[in-house]
C-alpha cells in the first residue's frame, strides 16, 4: 500500500496556536515536547503508522557548518511552522481538512507518494 509523507507550511509564528487547532480539525491530541535536534515540536500518533510533527522550522538551538541556525526545510524559510504528516494512507482526505482550517497561510509545500 502507498503511504505519503506530506509537508504543509504556516506563516503564523505561533506554534501553540496552529497546535490546538490542527488537534480540532485533525481530531487528534499533540504532545509537546522538546529535543537538541527538533528544539520545541509537537507530536501526535505512533512512529510505526500515521503520525504528525509540528515544529518551527528554524531552530536556533542547532547551527549549521558556518554558526548559522538551523533550518529543518531550509527551502521553505518563509514558513516558520512546519507540519510533516508522516506515512499516511489519507493524504488528499488530509490535503482538503488541513487546507480548509482557516489558519494563516497554510500550504501544502512537498507531497510524496512512498510504495
Amino acid at each position: 500500500m502507498t503511504k505519503s509523507y506530506d509537508l504543509y507550511g504556516f506563516t503564523l509564528d505561533t506554534i501553540e496556536i496552529v497546535a490546538r487547532k490542527l488537534e480540532v480539525v485533525l481530531e487528534v491530541q499533540f504532545e509537546r515536547r522538546n529535543s537538541s535536534f527538533l528544539s520545541e515540536y509537537y507530536v501526535s500518533g505512533k512512529s510505526n503508522g500515521e503520525n504528525f510533527q509540528l515544529l518551527f522550522n528554524r531552530n536556533d538551538e542547532d547551527e549549521d557548518a558556518e554558526g548559522e541556525a538551523y533550518w529543518h526545510e531550509p527551502e521553505f524559510k518563509s514558513y516558520p511552522v512546519i507540519l510533516r504528516v508522516n506515512k499516511t494512507n489519507r493524504s488528499k482526505e488530509l490535503q482538503e481538512i488541513i487546507l480548509k482550517s482557516h489558519l494563516p497561510g497554510v500550504i501544502l509545500l512537498r507531497a510524496n507518494d512512498v510504495g
